[in-house]
């Protein structure tokens, strides 16, 4: 006789929230556009109140001629919609790299969950770096008459590179120290705790997947940075 519980119908018990449904097929897209648009507002918070020009010469008037600052503020100013553009990119990567990495977890614990579901509800977790930049941002604005752009540019609250300190980091490893973070821990609880409601295991099992799943393509991600970077340098 056959004691294994059927999970169908276990799925099928559990709550499934409305933007996890699969006949919401729009809605995959409004929560695209939505977080794309929100990232969009952030940045122009900040290249028009923290990365100004007034901001790159009081930065650069120690490294580079007048000249030089007005060429590169010129260059800037003409290509400022690929700043923008980067966005929905570095999100489609981020969510697909996120999904795959949680995908093959969740494949090795023999868990069955929609790779589609798993894309919303990386793009739903999408909030907790919301918050972070956020963040980020204020940590700025409270500190520009004192920060240069190096510091500015390679700071992140609550990483390790605020507690190693930009100045005794390698270069090679400002990204890496930056990206581990308290964000990217509370990313993997939001993204298990989304789970938690539609796959059956609860929140604590769920974590046990998601994270060493996740970390893992992380610190593989990072070393491959890091590894390219003290290549070119």
């Amino acid at each position: 006789m056959n004691s294994k519980p059927n999970t169908d119908a276990l799925n099928k018990s559990l709550p499934v929230p409305f933007f996890l449904n699969r006949d919401e097929i729009v809605s995959g897209w409004v929560l695209f556009l939505s977080v794309c648009g929100i990232y969009t507002a952030l940045r122009l918070s900040a290249n028009g109140i923290i990365f100004t020009d007034e901001f790159f010469y009081r930065s650069l008037s120690g490294q580079l001629t007048i000249e030089s600052i007005e060429s590169l503020l010129n260059i800037r100013a003409k290509l400022w919609w690929i700043d923008y553009l980067t966005i929905p990119v570095i999100l489609v990567f981020r969510t697909l790299f996120a999904s795959i990495c949680i995908s093959i977890g969740l494949v090795l614990f023999e868990k069955s969950f929609s790779f589609s579901k798993l894309f919303k509800i990386a793009l739903l977790a999408e909030g907790v770096f919301m918050l972070g930049e956020l963040i980020y941002l204020i940590q700025i604005f409270s500190e520009l008459e004192s920060l240069t752009l190096h510091e500015s540019i390679n700071y992140y609250p609550l990483s390790l590179m605020s507690v190693v300190g930009i100045e005794h980091a390698l270069p090679f490893l400002y990204y890496p120290l930056q990206t581990l973070n308290f964000f990217e821990i509370l990313y993997i609880c939001v993204i298990s705790g989304l789970l938690s409601l539609h796959i059956e295991g609860g929140f604590k099992e769920l974590l046990s997947i998601v994270m060493p799943a996740y970390l893992t393509g992380l610190i593989l991600w990072l070393s491959l940075v890091a590894f390219l970077t003290l290549q070119v340098s």
